[in-house]
């Protein structure tokens, strides 16, 4: 399996979801808040291998992944996120340090919603902004009855699904997904490294 690949085409479902986000929120006038990190507190988020496969090759070439393999082999693996700097100056303050090549589910959330059995479309907002920004919450909902397109969970999973089943269907806690998928990418490049040292190698002996 050609991990590369793999994650230009993981990311480019991402880019049609960022797409759809945006129209969302220029619609709805729905954001998050500055310096909000409410959703990263949690400890029970999961999500597959294959929505950080694009993370794992990104650390490798940085010659970060023993670093943080180390950082969740010495963590709760079902603890908050890794990745998540938390602010203790605000109220659930914080960011996260690999945004722009976070998980899927980081993605969806607060901005999507899902299909009940009889097809009819719910959203799943935030409850922070839930609280605090009402009447975007009500603008997505209108435009959900209006037959408006708004991400859908499902949908989106499917799409992962469709380039690597294996890899986007169980769901783990977030930690260990981003160490099976470091590790899965990790011995990609070792088995890759050795085959090209051996093929090198090979065409001398040919010369």
């Amino acid at each position: 399996m050609n991990y590369y690949e793999v994650a230009v085409k993981v990311e480019e479902v991402y880019g049609e979801l960022e797409d759809e986000v945006y129209r969302l929120k220029c619609k709805s006038n729905l954001k998050c808040i500055e310096n909000c990190g409410h959703c990263c507190y949690k400890e029970d988020v999961e999500d597959t291998i294959l929505s950080f496969i694009p993370l794992a090759i990104y650390l490798w070439e940085k010659n970060l992944s023993e670093y943080w393999l180390n950082r969740i082999k010495n963590s709760e693996y079902r603890g908050r996120c890794i990745f998540f700097e938390e602010n203790t100056d605000i109220i659930d303050g914080g960011k996260c340090t690999i945004y722009e090549k976070r998980g899927l589910i980081c993605r969806l959330f607060g901005f999507s919603g899902n299909l009940l059995k009889n097809g009819e479309k719910i959203f799943y907002p935030c409850k922070i902004l839930k609280n605090k920004n009402s009447n975007a919450i009500n603008k997505v909902n209108d435009m959900i009855l209006n037959g408006e397109k708004i991400p859908i969970m499902s949908e989106y999973a499917y799409k992962l699904m469709s380039i690597d089943l294996d890899l986007a269907t169980k769901r783990y806690p977030i930690n260990t997904a981003i160490r099976y998928a470091l590790e899965k990418v990790g011995n990609y490049f070792y088995y890759e490294t050795e085959y090209k040292i051996e093929s090198e190698l090979l065409e001398e002996e040919a010369i």
